[in-house]
C-alpha cells in the first residue's frame, strides 16, 4: 500500500530494511508498483544489487513486467550489467522439403533488420524479420548436401562460403534474389566461415588447401595457397585491424591472414590437441574469442601480440557450442549439443552459463548474430530459431 509506505517513510522508517530477506524496493518491483518504486527511491532506497541475490533489474524485467519500472531503476543508478538474457523460440513454420534434416542452416548474418541463414542441408535460404520475427525462405534450387557454411555481408549483398557446393551463393538483401559465382574447385568441406575485410571476403580452409578470396566489387575469385595439411582445419574467421584470425577446429594452430598483403602464417594455440576444438570466433576490443566445441576451454587470442591463452569453462562434451557473437561487453556462444548458452565477459574474462529455452532435438543451433537488442541463432536440427534478448540493453538505447 503506497499510503502506508509513505506514512512509514515520513516516520523515518529505513527504506532499505528487509522482511524475510526482501527489501521494500524489491517487493514493490516484484509487484510492478511504479508509484511505490518512485516513492522509495525518493526516500533514498538503494537500487544497488546485494550479494548473492537476483539483480533488481532482473526482477524488474522478468515475467513481462512494465519496462517503465526498469527504466526508473536504471535512471536511479541500478546496474544493467548482471541482467541475464531472455530466451525464446520462433517456430519454423515453413515448407522446405528438407526441413527435418540435420544441419539445415549453418551461419547467419544481418542486413537492414533482416537475418539471412546460409543453407547447409536445407534447400533454401532462411530469412527472419528481426522486428516482427516473421520467417520465410528463398528457394535456391539446392539439394542440400552441406552446400554452404558461413555467411557475410558486403553492401547490400550477402555471400555464403562454399562447403560442399562448387560455387559461392550470393543473396541480394533488398530484392532477395539469389545467384551463384562458380569457384571451379571440387571436393567436400572445402571452406567453413567467411569474413569481410575492405572489399574482399575471406573463407578459411576446412578441407581445402587454400584460402578462398572473393572480390566483392568484381566478384572475381582467387585462392591463397596454404601449406597446412589435414581435414577440418579451421572453422570460423574474424577480423581485427587488418588481420583475419581463423579458429582452429582440427588444426593445432590459429591461421592468420594479412588482409592487405594476402599472406598467411600460423600461431600455436596453447598446445591443446584433439579434433573439433573450437567452432566460431568473435572480437571484443583487442582480443578474439573462440567458441569451445569439443574443447573444455575458450581460446583467447590477443590481436596485437598474437599470444594465446585459454579460459576454462569446466564443461566437457562434444559440439557444445557452435558460433559466437559480441553483444555489448559480452560474447555469447550458440548452444549446439549444450543445453545452455555460454557467456564470456569481455572485460573480466569470466565465463558463465545460462539455460535457454529447451529444445529436445540436438544438435540445435549453428551460428549466431546480433540484430538491434536481440541475438538470433540459426537452426541446425532444431525446429525453432533461438532468440536471445537483452531488455536491459534496450533501456540504455532508449535513454
Amino acid at each position: 500500500n503506497v499510503e502506508q509506505i509513505k506514512d512509514l517513510l515520513t516516520l523515518h522508517f529505513n527504506p532499505n530494511s528487509s522482511r524475510n530477506g526482501v527489501t521494500a524496493l524489491q517487493a514493490a518491483v516484484r509487484k510492478g508498483n511504479q508509484e511505490a518504486v518512485e516513492l522509495l527511491l525518493q526516500y533514498n532506497a538503494s537500487p544497488i544489487d546485494r550479494n548473492n541475490e537476483t539483480p533488481i533489474m532482473q526482477e524488474a524485467l522478468e515475467f513481462d513486467r512494465s519496462i517503465v519500472v526498469a527504466q526508473i531503476l536504471a535512471d536511479s543508478g541500478a546496474s544493467c550489467k548482471n541482467v541475464g538474457l531472455f530466451s525464446g523460440n520462433i517456430p519454423l513454420d515453413i515448407h522446405d522439403h528438407q526441413v527435418n534434416v540435420e544441419w539445415k542452416w549453418n551461419g547467419i548474418a544481418e542486413y537492414n533488420g533482416k537475418l539471412f541463414c546460409a543453407p547447409c542441408n536445407a534447400s533454401s535460404v532462411l530469412v527472419i524479420d528481426g522486428e516482427t520475427e516473421e520467417v520465410r525462405t528463398i528457394e535456391c534450387n539446392s539439394n542440400g548436401n552441406a552446400g554452404w557454411v558461413g555467411i557475410a555481408r558486403y553492401g547490400t549483398k550477402l555471400y555464403c562460403a562454399p562447403h560442399n557446393a562448387w560455387s559461392v551463393l550470393v543473396i541480394d538483401g533488398d530484392t532477395e534474389q539469389i545467384r551463384t559465382i562458380p569457384c571451379n574447385i571440387k571436393g567436400n568441406s572445402k571452406w567453413a566461415g567467411i569474413a569481410l575485410f575492405g572489399t574482399k571476403l575471406f573463407c578459411p580452409p576446412c578441407n581445402a588447401s587454400s584460402v578462398l578470396v572473393i572480390d566483392a566489387e568484381t566478384e572475381e575469385l582467387r585462392i591463397i595457397p596454404c601449406d597446412v595439411k589435414g581435414t577440418g582445419k579451421w572453422h570460423g574467421i574474424a577480423l581485427y585491424g587488418t588481420k583475419l584470425f581463423c579458429a582452429p577446429c582440427n588444426a593445432s594452430s590459429v591461421l592468420v591472414i594479412d588482409g592487405e598483403l594476402e599472406n598467411l602464417r600460423t600461431i600455436p594455440c596453447c598446445g591443446i590437441t584433439g579434433g573439433s576444438k573450437w567452432a566460431g570466433i568473435a572480437c571484443y576490443e583487442n582480443n578474439l574469442y573462440c567458441a569451445p566445441s569439443n574443447a573444455s576451454s575458450v581460446l583467447v587470442i590477443d590481436g596485437n601480440t598474437e599470444k594465446t591463452h585459454t579460459i576454462p569453462c569446466g564443461i566437457d562434451g562434444s559440439e557444445k557450442w557452435y558460433g559466437i557473437a559480441r553483444f555489448d561487453f559480452k560474447l555469447i556462444c550458440a548452444p549446439c549439443n549444450a543445453s545452455f548458452i555460454l557467456i564470456i565477459d569481455g572485460e573480466t574474462g569470466e565465463v558463465s552459463t545460462q539455460r535457454c529455452v529447451n529444445d529436445k532435438k540436438q544438435p540445435n543451433w549453428s551460428g549466431i548474430t546480433r540484430c538491434e537488442t536481440k541475438l538470433f541463432c540459426s537452426p541446425a536440427k532444431s525446429d525453432n530459431i533461438l532468440v536471445l534478448q537483452d531488455q536491459a540493453l534496450q533501456l540504455t538505447l532508449d535513454s
